[in-house]
């Protein structure tokens, strides 16, 4: 499905949409739900949440047995014309981008009434459950969940998609502890300016929104890119970057004021980087999310440090071979031993001569090790992390990733 193909509802389809609700929900079939409940083909387990345009539940498919989450529009405002609009419309756009780091939708339908989004259960919660409990996270870990969200919202950028509503509350825990975006119930398509909502009209959540689009401004994925920044910065200090004691009061902060210094144990490069994402001027954000990701990779374990204590220890052992072998010729290993190093006429070796002899040593150490290294090469049409060996001439042969069928299924990890 793509988002682009029908971003303009047909007024005829949605009429007809809006009346079946009616419909059903005139002929008492749309009863509060609760636990336990029959709900079309799917038995209702619990309630994962509450909001005020939707009820989130844990649903068990009786012909599969498949567990999902089932978003389901609030009771009362399913004879909403715009909000059921609204609702179909998150389904369409979310059931569009196919991504390991966004949860998958399954589909939507109509169940008893209820306009519902089947979508992918996450039973690690959401990263504000967390922040709820009373965590914070260290810049390390912290940094590699960011990581992860902006894959997922690169993926929705490529789609044509602009999120619009990124938070923690948004942002989803999966089994193996990664992170995904989701959540795209006032995302809309970049590739039509049309809203669903009045010309300067605030939608989001106020606490992580960009001041363009609390001032109702065009958006572009800059606007993503600060929330983002902003997600980020709750995740180390533990709470939104901004607060008040109500919703105009925190507005003004985010238009006017900076954000509260960060932890200490926060390095400062990337307190700067979280600070130039979350810039009042779009123009002086991140551009990009390749950007924003380049600026945060130093502070990941994505990052391979490794390198740097290779190379010091490297010169070091150069320094001390060379030092000691011209001085007494021999290192202390070789003192131990009774070994030395003498050149053909039994003198010490001249510090010339012992900086060429180690040198020697670690080019054959060097070769020795880009022998034994396998070329590869990552492809950008696969998933992240995934990794195609082009080694030794044979084939490219995918190593990992994750694949759907078109028809919503989800596939297995290769």
């Amino acid at each position: 499905m793509n988002s682009q193909d029908d971003e303009t509802t047909d007024p005829a389809e949605l009429a007809a949409f809006t009346a079946e609700a009616h419909d059903l929900n005139l002929s008492g079939t749309s009863d509060p739900l609760a636990s336990g409940q029959a709900f079309g083909e799917y038995r209702l387990v619990r309630r994962l949440g509450a909001g005020g345009f939707a009820d989130v539940w844990e649903a068990e498919s009786k012909n599969t047995g498949r567990r999902v989450a089932l978003k389901v529009l609030a009771k009362r405002h399913i004879l909403s014309p715009e909000l059921s609009e609204r609702f179909r419309r998150e389904g369409r756009l979310a059931a569009s981008i196919n991504h390991p780091r966004c949860v998958f939708v399954f589909g939507a339908e109509l169940i008893n009434g209820y306009p519902a989004i089947a979508m992918e259960l996450m039973r690690g919660g959401s990263l504000q459950d967390r922040l709820n409990a009373g965590l914070t996270f260290e810049p390390q870990k912290a940094v590699d969940i960011t990581l992860e969200i902006i894959e997922g919202l690169e993926a929705s950028s490529r789609a044509g998609i602009l999120h619009r509503d990124v938070k923690p509350a948004n942002c989803f825990v999966d089994e193996t502890g990664r992170c995904k975006i989701g959540d795209f119930g006032i995302s809309k398509s970049l590739e039509n300016s049309a809203d669903l909502t009045m010309t300067g009209t605030f939608v989001g959540t106020p606490l992580y929104a960009s001041p363009e689009q609390i001032r109702g401004r065009t958006l572009d994925l800059r606007s993503d890119i600060y929330s983002v920044g902003a997600t980020l910065y709750a995740l180390l200090q533990g709470k939104p970057p901004f607060e008040g004691q109500n919703a105009v009061e925190v507005l003004a902060r985010i238009l006017t004021e900076a954000a509260p210094p960060l932890p200490k144990n926060v390095p400062s490069g990337l307190q700067r980087a979280i600070l130039r994402a979350m810039s009042k001027n779009s123009g002086t954000r991140f551009q990009t999310y390749e950007d924003l990701r380049t600026a945060l990779l130093p502070f990941s374990s994505r990052e391979d440090h490794s390198c740097l204590f290779d190379g010091a220890l490297t010169l070091t052992l150069f320094v001390y071979f060379s030092f000691t072998e011209s001085r007494w010729g021999c290192s202390l290993g070789k003192y131990l031993l009774g070994l030395r190093v003498t050149t053909a006429e039994g003198a010490h070796p001249s510090l010339g001569q012992t900086v060429n002899r180690a040198a020697v040593f670690q080019i054959i150490n060097l070769a020795s090790q880009t022998v034994r290294a396998a070329p590869t090469w990552r492809s950008p049409h696969l998933n992240a992390g995934c990794v195609i060996n082009v080694g030794n001439g044979s084939p490219p042969q995918r190593l990992c990733g994750r694949t759907r069928n078109p028809h919503g299924n989800q596939g297995d990890e290769a």
